[in-house]
């Protein structure tokens, strides 16, 4: 599954920092993307930033959305990234072209 091997390298190209992972709870975005959620990654030796990441955007019923999950960089920690990573994803997976 995709989930996994995106995890994975998140995991591994983010060894040394600390990483945890997030859901967001929308009924809009569990009823199509109801394995999504995204990873925080703490600053660390890679980047000094907090870098936010979409896990399963890229898995989408719509046949015309793009495989793409999102990064958001930000320098400081907010919880407001994952509402907004979950925002921007349920809104590429709903109707890519509208």
């Amino acid at each position: 599954m995709i989930h996994k091997t995106v995890r994975k390298h998140i995991e591994t190209f983010f060894s040394e920092h600390e990483i945890d992972f997030f859901n967001w709870d929308s009924k809009p975005l569990n009823t199509s993307l109801p394995d999504f959620y995204v990873a925080r990654i703490a600053p660390g030796p890679r980047i000094d930033l907090w870098v936010y990441i979409s896990v399963g955007s890229s898995v989408s019923s719509h046949s015309d959305a793009a495989r793409l999950e999102f990064i958001l960089l930000c320098r400081d920690e907010t919880p407001r990234a994952v509402e907004l990573l979950g925002m921007v994803a349920h809104r590429h997976t709903s109707d890519p072209f509208r």
